[in-house]
């Protein structure tokens, strides 16, 4: 299918930035009422149809019918398209910046991790020098119940000595194993932050 290409900066906006471009989704995936989504999403009708009257100025949502209720008929909203593309020209740059940083995500990603450890019954803080000379840092915890915290795991290094090469090879690895477990349908939404970046450091 065509993507449906983009050309107004209100439009551009609301799909560039994570936070409200998901409140779409549910209407990408068919016709819904407000109040369907907004229970969903775990929000008040009034927020959501705020969110929705811009989706829909915008030319991002349609109504595609109603559905009967007692009272007044519920509009069946639906996106216009399942794929979208605009020109990066059309974003402000703070939302450019943090759509390309991941920022909002970052942010979101982080606040989950503090909160999924500060239940933990032990935290310990690794800093270990590796045989190949990498200088890792990496938290150690044991949740209270496997419940309570199920797989958290976070390690960062700056420490990657690779050719041109091999990063591309780590690169593909990666996101091959985004790929292996993105269509997975279990009952919980983990975050998962794949980075990879030349840095200017010198090797030490």
């Amino acid at each position: 299918m065509t993507p449906q290409r983009i050309t107004t900066r209100e439009a551009a906006e609301l799909l560039g930035r994570p936070n409200l471009a998901r409140l779409l989704k549910p209407f990408m995936r068919g016709p819904k009422t407000v109040g369907e989504v907004a229970a969903a999403q775990g929000m008040t009708v009034e927020a959501l149809h705020y969110r929705v009257g811009q989706f829909h100025r915008a030319g991002l949502l349609r109504v595609v019918g109603e559905r009967p209720r007692r009272g007044r008929a519920s509009k069946l909203y639906e996106a216009v398209a399942t794929d979208f593309v605009f020109s990066v020209d059309l974003l402000k740059p703070d939302t450019l910046r943090d759509l390309s940083l991941g920022e909002s995500w970052l942010r979101e990603f982080l606040e989950e991790l503090e909160r999924a450890t500060t239940v933990h019954q032990q935290r310990t803080v690794r800093v270990f020098l590796k045989g190949n000379g990498a200088l890792m840092w990496g938290t150690l915890d044991e949740p209270a119940s496997e419940e309570e915290v199920p797989g958290t795991f976070f390690t960062q290094s700056a420490a990657l000595y690779l050719t041109p090469a091999e990063a591309a090879e780590l690169a593909n690895e990666l996101e091959a194993i985004n790929r292996k477990y993105e269509g997975r349908k279990g009952p919980r939404r983990y975050g998962m932050i794949l980075g990879l970046t030349p840095l200017s450091r010198p090797v030490d």
